[in-house]
């Protein structure tokens, strides 16, 4: 079965975009890579859309609100088909690890409830009837499903 699935894939860390080059096999062919940080990978993105799925997995873990606003606002109003979906992942407020993670890893991640998640949401623009939040297998990550009506 032939299709036409383009793929594009942006990442701050160069060697991430090298491990997807190198792991994704034949279809490393089908995918553009874009090397930049969450606002300027926006602008860069227009050129390559609408798509028809956008995820951003381990991504808002690292933004502060305002930035998660931006950037969720500018998917669903500028990025998306008329169908498509936004998807993200967040740690979730209470992970149990979080203090492993900061003083033996030096880690720091930005965690969120299910509220924090819609207030973003609605300051984004996003219609609350449009959103989904589950967790994932372990408890830790609230996934998060955007999906743009008819």
């Amino acid at each position: 079965m032939a299709t036409d699935v383009e793929f594009v894939l942006c990442d701050i860390d160069y060697e991430a975009l090298d491990f997807a080059l190198h792991a994704l096999g034949p279809l490393a062919g089908r995918c553009t890579y874009l090397n930049a940080t969450v606002p300027r990978v926006m602008r860069k993105l227009v050129r390559f859309g609408p798509f028809d799925l956008a995820i951003a997995g381990g991504v808002f873990d690292y933004l502060p609100d305002r930035w998660v606003t931006l950037s969720a606002r500018s998917i669903w109003q500028t990025l998306l088909t008329p169908k498509g979906s936004l998807v993200f992942t967040n740690i979730k407020r209470g992970n149990p690890f979080r203090v492993w993670l900061e003083y033996l890893a030096n880690w720091e991640l930005t965690e969120r409830d299910e509220q924090d998640v819609l207030a973003r949401c609605r300051e984004s623009e996003i219609p609350l009837s449009s959103v989904r939040i589950g967790r994932d297998r372990t408890g830790l990550a609230l996934l998060v499903t955007c999906q743009r009506p008819d």
